[in-house]
């Protein structure tokens, strides 16, 4: 099956199967070959999930490109130099944290001999040494234990004595967890349990949609939160490749104080940006205008995107629940919207950005009948657009 991004890098796409296999394919990108494990579930769920994508290497002599970016070539005077020569330095980096790669290799695989070779990183230097002495075009593959292959040529037509050094950029494989929880009642935040006792939070790409970069074959136990303290969890098994899994609950847990699953201090820092089409919401305790962890968290995405698209501005709602004097309540929604603004402003997000207006308690998401529903209502919400373009709505 094949599903289209849209203009701005986003796609949704319908995997009916347990198990699958996603290519992800953009002209002028590195492709992406992921596999994918879905979890069984008796209704429809959805999962967001967000990948880096790299861009190819162009070609170029004495230089080295990605092999889906070879074009015709030809080579003149390919005889074999005894004296002239031609020296490479390759060094593979991670391209995401842009740390060296210590132990990898590469096979060069000679045009001219039909003959492969293989070179180890020199464990003093950390880099690929290689020395031609003969016009040529060389397929290359770099491969580094837990990144997916670089699969490369070099045109060798200037043997000039000299050594060059380049970097390769290696993709780490992908290993993600993708969460949706199905409930109810809002969701403060999930968040995964090592078998050693670490803890790592998941970051909220949507409503109710989260998500972790993690290492393969693990097992680890989930455990998702309500702002009213009730837990579900469930263990996991994490494989290579995409990994799905839906949170309902149905049955969830209500834990005695002293009983609480404490949620980790750290939080995993943002991996993508958020969709501008979508509405986000952060939530608060009662009375309270401090942001909670979780919402830190989808603020830095959210800060991300603002970076990444300064021609957007922000819309940020202030509201709280019916409960207390209404004059009070609107001065919590602008402390709210305004505690939203100060840390967006700290990330360096401009103030021609950020549009901040407080509702107080006239315009309740759901009914405030009982204290769950109360809860939904003590939030601020973050809606994306144009500069310029009024989008507030009079109800």
């Amino acid at each position: 099956m094949l599903f289209q991004a849209d203009s701005k890098g986003f796609f949704e796409a319908e995997l009916p199967c347990q198990k699958g296999q996603l290519n992800i394919e953009m002209s002028g990108y590195r492709t992406l070959t992921i596999p994918a494990h879905l979890t069984q579930s008796n209704t429809k769920v959805t999962f967001a999930t967000s990948f880096h994508l790299l861009p190819n290497d162009k070609q170029n002599s004495n230089k080295p490109y990605q092999q889906s970016e070879q074009r015709h070539f030809t080579l003149k005077d390919t005889s074999l130099s005894q004296k002239a020569y031609k020296s490479f330095h390759f060094q593979l980096i991670d391209a995401i944290s842009k740390e060296t790669i210590r132990k990898a290799a590469v096979c060069f695989s000679y045009t001219q001999t039909k003959k492969t070779e293989c070179v180890d990183t020199d464990k003093q230097t950390n880099k690929i040494k290689v020395v031609f002495n003969q016009k040529d075009i060389v397929a290359f593959q770099a491969k580094a234990t837990g990144y997916q292959d670089y699969n490369g040529n070099l045109i060798i037509d200037n043997l000039n004595n000299q050594t060059d050094d380049y970097p390769l950029y290696l993709l780490r494989e992908v290993t993600l967890l993708s969460v949706m929880v199905e409930s109810k009642q809002a969701i403060k935040g999930c968040w995964l349990v090592a078998a050693n006792g670490q803890k790592k939070a998941l970051l909220n790409l949507a409503s109710n949609h989260y998500m972790a970069q993690l290492i393969p074959n693990q097992n680890y136990t989930l455990i998702t939160e309500t702002l009213s303290k009730q837990y579900a969890q469930q263990t996991i098994t994490i494989q290579p490749g995409i990994n799905v899994a839906a949170v309902a609950f149905d049955n969830p847990t209500k834990l005695p104080e002293s009983n609480l699953p404490k949620p980790p201090t750290e939080l995993i820092s943002p991996l993508s940006l958020v969709v501008p089409n979508e509405e986000y919401t952060v939530y608060f305790e009662q009375s309270d205008f401090q942001l909670l962890a979780d919402s830190k968290t989808l603020l830095q995405r959210v800060g991300q995107t603002l970076k990444q698209q300064p021609e957007k501005a922000l819309y940020i709602e202030g509201h709280t629940d019916s409960i207390g004097n209404a004059a009070l309540n609107q001065t919590l929604s602008e402390y709210r919207a305004k505690a939203v603004s100060t840390f967006l402003f700290n990330l360096g997000i401009k103030d021609e950005q950020l549009i901040l207006i407080g509702y107080g308690g006239t315009r309740p998401q759901v009914a405030n009948d009982t204290e769950e529903n109360r809860k939904k209502n003590r939030r601020v919400t973050l809606r994306f657009a144009d500069k310029n373009t009024n989008i507030l709505t009079t109800k």
